[in-house]
């Protein structure tokens, strides 16, 4: 996957949450450096990469360092194995670190399990914690945590992402292109390098535009409702109700929806005549450029209805 293969492996690699990352270095270049990290943000800013960079500068090898998705392990026997690798000398000797992705599906008992050993972790072990939920992780795993936030990157971060893949890559893939796959993306990398692979022997837009969103804006129903909202703003105003049940029998994933119809969009942006046209999608593509990862269907049923009604 490109995505792992531009992974970067030194801070001085990572596009954007420069205070973050300005803050996690002088952390780990002290004295006194902590041995349990909570990182947390969006799905898809880095937190993981970011877990992996730390480990390799807490000196832990590949071997000696350890990572569980708590999506799929997430009981107390996870922690059973947690707690003996602690006490187990690795062979070659380096300091151990615990990546612990998605944490905040650990159940209440293995976390509850957890507490001693992050209260007093032996010198040799670290502990990072990376969660897009937060407030899911139990307040005595959360206190005994340095905490850092990571954020979605720009679009031009994005497009910086992009670029030093292409290069590294020795891609030669269109600008126009490389911003369809920025905006979709939505600031989150992992995604953009997963799109950016899709497309990167395409050289026709409206061809990579469908590769990009494949799965999703194909379905009639989405390209319908897409279509209704892009109607002129009387007809959305007193289609509202349509609108929204078109939309409520739509069977996928919040996030993934917002980002097809923002690409339907885009595409239609770009064949529209006149400057009404062209002011009316652009403000389609500002009330749906806002994420709805953490309201989920709701959140995205509000911007539905705040695009029917014109306001912006």
């Amino acid at each position: 996957m490109l995505y792992q293969t531009v992974r970067p492996t030194s801070l001085e690699e990572v596009v954007g949450n420069e205070e973050t990352i300005g803050a996690l270095s002088r952390t780990l270049k002290g004295t006194m450096r902590p041995h349990v990290y909570l990182l947390h943000g969006p799905y898809g800013c880095g937190k993981t990469t970011l877990a992996r960079i730390m480990a390799k500068m807490f000196g832990s090898s590949e071997r000696s360092t350890f990572l569980y998705n708590a999506a799929n392990t997430r009981g107390i026997d996870t922690v059973r194995q947690i707690l003996d690798h602690c006490r187990m000398t690795v062979i070659d000797g380096k300091p151990k670190t615990f990546i612990l992705d998605e944490s905040h599906q650990l159940t209440p008992a293995a976390q509850e399990a957890l507490l001693d050993i992050t209260d007093s972790p032996p010198d040799d072990v670290y502990f990072i914690f990376c969660t897009t939920a937060p407030k899911q992780i139990i307040k005595g795993i959360r206190n005994r945590c340095t905490d850092y936030v990571m954020q979605r990157l720009s679009f031009t971060q994005t497009m910086e992402v992009l670029h030093r893949a292409c290069d590294s890559q020795q891609l030669d893939v269109d600008k126009k292109i490389l911003e369809a796959v920025a905006m979709v993306a939505d600031g989150c990398s992992r995604e953009a390098l997963v799109y950016l692979e899709k497309v990167q022997d395409e050289t026709d837009l409206d061809t990579a535009i469908r590769l990009i969103v494949r799965g999703t804006e194909k379905d009639s129903n989405i390209i319908e409702l897409g279509k209704m909202l892009l109607r002129v703003p009387e007809k959305r105003k007193r289609d509202w109700k349509k609108i929204l049940n078109l939309y409520y029998i739509i069977e996928d994933e919040p996030e993934r929806l917002r980002k097809a119809l923002l690409t339907f969009f885009l595409t239609n942006l770009r064949k529209c005549n006149s400057v009404e046209d062209a002011e009316d999608i652009a403000k389609m593509i500002r009330i749906f450029s806002v994420s709805v990862y953490y309201g989920g269907k709701s959140a995205l049923a509000a911007l539905i209805v705040k695009a029917c009604f014109g306001e912006d």
